[in-house]
């Protein structure tokens, strides 16, 4: 079924290369929004262009999922315009999208701060390690440098820092990756509640399909893990960069329509999304 699902998945990208232009388009804005927020010298202003980012952001993923979630019914999605049914989403899914990315957002933050304190009870203290690289950033000194200067020991307590927060990342990851899938699909509820009933829905959805969304989590790391080394390969280059920018652009628009054509094909069922309790 993972073959199948692959090729579906490629083969609606590339049939439909509008999917990665808007993609594209909101990379372009997105990146000249956050350009003003550096270069302006009230913070009044810059929060609010802060919050008009968070806000483009829901926006655009609010009718970008719709039109990878609809690519799901290929004869359907052909008879309809591509920007409509973009519109349609932002309109549809745009308070769900933004309750969803707060509450993702706080979760985010609770599991890494969860596993600082673990790390801080295994492994030791970042305190002084925190200190010593200020008193050392006052100095002009950068962080490689000071870090390099570090004992084994402290450095064994940075790292395991970093591993402790990132296997509870990747873990909560896991755990959400149809979280938003979920959202888009819960069709009982109104637009307030759905980030919430998503999350039951997720679960119940992970719990059904443990073994092979374990799988699936792992074909997408590794296929991520191919695109670091690939990066790696291409060096500084401009112009293998750019090559290396509209692969990423292809891989994060293959992946997320991976993970709808995933989700629609497990939970397929008369009934929607009851077809997972």
């Amino acid at each position: 079924m993972i073959i199948n699902l692959i090729k579906k998945s490629y083969g609606t990208i590339m049939e439909n290369p509008a999917i990665m232009l808007f993609f594209v388009l909101f990379l372009m804005v997105f990146n000249y929004l956050a350009s003003w927020v550096l270069l302006v010298n009230s913070k009044n202003i810059a929060i609010i262009l802060i919050v008009c980012m968070f806000l483009c952001c829901c926006a655009f993923f609010s009718g970008w999922l719709q039109v990878i979630k609809e690519s799901h019914e290929k004869d359907k999605f052909k008879e309809k315009n591509m920007g409509s049914i973009f519109l349609e989403g932002v309109g549809k899914n745009i308070t769900s999208i933004i309750i969803g990315v707060l509450l993702y957002s706080v979760i985010s933050f609770l599991v890494a701060f969860l596993s600082s304190e673990i790390a801080q009870t295994i492994f030791g203290s970042l305190d002084d390690i925190v200190k010593g690289f200020l008193s050392a950033s006052a100095q002009n000194i950068t962080f490689n440098q000071y870090f390099n200067n570090l004992s084994l020991d402290d450095k064994y307590i940075v790292y395991s820092w970093q591993i402790s927060i990132l296997l509870g990342l990747a873990l909560m990851n896991f755990i959400f990756l149809f979280y938003f899938p979920a959202i888009l699909d819960e069709k009982k509820y109104n637009s307030f509640l759905k980030p919430f009933v998503a999350i039951k829905n997720m679960f119940c959805f992970l719990f059904k399909n443990f073994f092979g969304i374990l799988g699936f989590y792992i074909l997408i790391n590794l296929f991520y893990f191919a695109l670091i080394v690939l990066r790696a390969l291409m060096g500084a280059n401009i112009l293998l960069s750019m090559i290396f920018f509209f692969i990423y652009i292809c891989f994060l628009s293959f992946v997320i329509m991976l993970i709808f054509n995933y989700y629609e094909e497990k939970n397929s069922c008369n009934n929607g999304s009851d077809g997972i309790g």
